[in-house]
């Protein structure tokens, strides 16, 4: 899974997930039609599985940007975080507004969101 998700942001990760699921989704189907605990319990966990190997990824990626002496490391980190804080500063205020931001601006912002994942999830060195 992990040179599945080299190169890749967490959307495109997802995107990989969903193109490429961990299990079948006759699995689920099963534990729905069948409405045991036991096959439900067993679903799920295989949909969380899925998701945590994302998150997973995600926080190594991070992690050696973290303990990486490179500069450029540590401002595309730095970037990230502002825009993962600018997206939601934005989201809120619209919340409470009642007005929801432009839906361009929005898109501008996740957008490059995804580009630094895509940097960061570049091999980078832990020195």
């Amino acid at each position: 899974m992990k040179g599945a998700f080299s190169y890749a942001s967490e959307k495109s990760k997802l995107l990989y997930l969903r193109q490429f699921p961990l299990i079948d989704n006759s699995h689920l189907s099963f534990a729905v039609e069948t409405h045991t605990a036991a096959t439900i319990a067993s679903a799920l966990e295989s949909v969380f599985f899925g998701k945590a190997s994302v998150l997973d990824a995600l926080s190594e990626e991070r992690q050696v940007a973290l303990c990486s002496s490179d500069a450029a490391a540590k401002s595309l980190l730095e970037r990230y975080a502002a825009i993962c804080k600018s997206i939601s500063e934005t989201t809120i205020a619209g919340i409470g507004s009642g007005v929801s931001a432009a839906p361009q601006t929005i898109e501008d912002m996740y957008r490059q969101k995804d580009d630094l994942e895509l940097a960061l999830s570049r091999p980078m060195r832990c020195i």
